[in-house]
């Protein structure tokens, strides 16, 4: 079937609201609506009556949903991951330079008390 051109007036406040769903869906507003024709359908059978298929597919659904949801958690948690080895890799380094300060901060202090002993200083 080819597709045809649908044009609706509708008060501004509800168009905005229209294309921000659109925009977040990440669909075409052609499939945007196909889409919740269908949910439309499916909820006006839904309150007819339990339909026995429908339920089975909509666990089947889920199911697939929580698949999705999981790879997009495991892929962020690896970003995460590799985001959280950076940091500790800079930790580390961090870790190292302020070892270094402190050695040469504890030469320095080793050296200013050696000349305070030769003068008979001993207490500053």
């Amino acid at each position: 079937m080819a597709d045809v051109v649908f044009s609706v007036k509708m008060n501004q406040e509800t168009r905005d609201r229209l294309t921000k769903l659109v925009e977040r869906s990440g669909m075409s507003t052609k499939d945007f609506l196909a889409q919740m024709v269908m949910h439309h359908e499916i909820n006006q059978i839904r309150s007819v009556g339990p339909v026995k298929e429908l339920d089975e597919l909509h666990r089947h659904l889920y199911k697939i949903e929580d698949i999705c949801v999981r790879l997009v958690r495991s892929r962020n948690g690896e970003a995460t991951v590799s985001e959280g080895s950076a940091q500790v890799a800079e930790l580390q380094a961090t870790v190292k330079r302020l070892k270094r300060e402190r050695n040469e901060l504890a030469s320095q202090l080793a050296a200013h008390t050696s000349e305070f002993e030769k003068y008979g200083l001993e207490e500053w």
